[in-house]
């Protein structure tokens, strides 16, 4: 009945269910924090949900589904700088490709219209990863931050950086504020010089700020990506590709654009940056009554 309700066809519902109400439940049930912040967010259905069973987390963004028309995003990347301290050989967002005029910051208040506009079109949002490059180059980081945790629809807000500069003290007095907001991930993809990085460790002990780490080599596998060049596939193997792709699931945000491959959208930016890309859903521009196709039901779709 739901599929109906929402207008899709039998191949876009089983894609949905795939792409997002089990990867909903999927990361609910695995990711700790989540799980918590989701049970204080939604108490009163703690009878429901009292032994989180997958099913019942289905069920229940189900129903928030029928009656608000508007999709959970289970998690998603945005990505506030192409800057980085690194430059590593198989960097998978390609930030080394970029030239120095070619990289992006993203502004305080553009950040604020892309992330109303997002908000505006979904029900919630579980995991919300401000990336880079390295995020703690945006000399607004501290705003940005404080802004995102302000939004009551995100439930987490996770920061990842690779642990080779500290934050400022404007910084830090932010992720203090949000601490109970926040999570950051820290991995080093260097680990050789740990000097940074266990001071990093030990300011964020010091504070209580919740973060994880990678502190061995063994601990993170790094994933060649392959080497960029044409490879000629019909869109049938394009379709093949990005099913068997592991970060298929890895939605993300970047220059006002709902994307489902950003690699795809990146290698076309690096080696074109005037190149005028239609890939994801556009959220600069925001769909009115009479405007055809309604944002929510491409969000779905």
């Amino acid at each position: 009945m739901l599929r109906f309700y929402l207008g899709l066809t039998r191949q876009e519902w089983r894609i949905f269910k795939v792409r997002n109400l089990n990867l909903c439940a999927y990361i609910l049930q695995n990711h700790a924090v989540l799980k918590e912040k989701y049970l204080q967010k939604w108490w009163y259905l703690r009878w429901l949900l009292r032994r989180f069973k997958h099913k019942r987390i289905v069920r229940l963004e189900k129903i928030k589904l029928f009656f608000t028309r508007k999709v959970s995003v289970p998690t998603m990347d945005f990505n506030i700088t192409t800057r980085c301290t690194l430059k590593c050989q198989d960097c998978g967002s390609l930030m080394p490709l970029y030239t120095k005029e070619q990289h992006f910051d993203e502004t305080l208040d553009s950040f604020k219209i892309r992330l109303d506009a997002l908000l505006n079109n979904v029900s919630h949002i579980y995991q919300f990863k401000i990336i880079g490059g390295e995020p703690l180059l945006n000399k607004n980081f501290a705003d940005i931050v404080d802004y995102a945790c302000s939004k009551r629809q995100i439930l987490l807000v996770q920061i990842t950086t690779n642990g080779t500069i500290l934050p400022t003290k404007e910084v830090l007095q932010s992720l203090i504020r949000n601490k109970d907001r926040i999570q950051i991930f820290v991995s080093n993809y260097t680990l050789h010089n740990k000097t940074k990085y266990n001071e990093l460790l030990n300011l964020l002990a010091q504070n209580d700020i919740p973060h994880n780490t990678v502190r061995n080599a063994s601990d993170f596998r790094w994933i060649q990506r392959g080497d960029i060049f044409a490879r000629n596939r019909d869109k049938e193997g394009i379709k093949q590709t990005f099913w068997n792709c592991w970060q298929r699931d890895c939605v993300s945000y970047f220059e006002g654009r709902y994307l489902v491959c950003t690699r795809a959208y990146w290698i076309e930016k690096a080696l074109n940056p005037n190149i005028n890309l239609n890939d994801g859903i556009n959220l600069n521009v925001t769909t009115t009554n009479g405007g055809g196709e309604s944002t929510p039901q491409r969000f779905v779709a």
